[in-house]
């Protein structure tokens, strides 16, 4: 899985030509790839059963509402299939997009990380899982909301680093943030705040008022 993904997002790398673009199929490509896995019938739970358990053990000990562990447990295979492969593209693609920066010594990686967006098709489609995810409990959109989820998530990290570069904000005030976002019990502190961030953004554009008016 790893070689076919380094070879595919260096084929998306070539073709797309920018970041954001590359960005787009790859989420695109993670929704496909989730999507003929549940047509298909494979049984992930059993696959990421150990992950879940684990999971749901440390957020037992964190003192999580009972209720929330329990949808956790439910579910948890679903999601951590989908961040599984959200993770597996998109971070082959930033880091493969950042060596490429780096070996034709351009400083392009840190720009267009700053431009990321899901666009207004995909965008759209993104925030109509999200919408129906909180309304239905059909089991395809169950296992499509967590990669729309994670979209925005990048999305709104995108958001502050632009808005963190044109304000000149120290790094320090950006480090707390991907600290909680690796901390599984305090994660939701940001990870809903940023997918907020990144919804907005792709609909009002939060990054037009950092740019330089013509």
């Amino acid at each position: 899985m790893g070689a076919v993904s380094g070879v595919g997002v260096g084929v998306l790398i070539r073709r797309c030509g920018n970041l954001a673009l590359a960005y787009q199929a790859s989420v695109l490509v993670a929704m496909l790839l989730v999507a003929a896995i549940w047509i298909l019938g494979f049984d992930v739970g059993s696959l990421f059963a150990p992950a879940v358990r684990e999971l749901v053990a440390l957020l037992q000990s964190s003192d999580m509402p009972s209720a929330d562990v329990a949808l956790i447990e439910e579910r948890g295979a679903a999601v951590v299939f989908a961040a599984a492969v959200f993770w597996q593209l998109v971070g082959t693609l930033l880091l493969g997009y950042w060596w490429f920066s780096v070996a034709t010594r351009q400083r392009r990686f840190g720009q267009e990380f700053r431009r990321l967006a899901l666009g207004h098709v995909l965008g759209a489609v993104a925030t109509a899982l999200i919408v129906l995810w909180l309304a239905f409990d059909f089991e395809l959109v169950q296992n499509l909301a967590p990669l729309a989820l994670l979209g925005f998530v990048l999305q709104g990290v995108a958001v502050v680093h632009a808005w963190a570069h044109a304000k000149k904000w120290p790094p320090g005030l950006v480090a707390p943030l991907y600290v909680l976002l690796l901390m599984p019990a305090l994660n939701v502190l940001v990870v809903l705040p940023l997918s907020l961030v990144g919804v907005v953004d792709n609909w009002f554009d939060l990054r037009a008022f950092i740019r330089p008016q013509t």
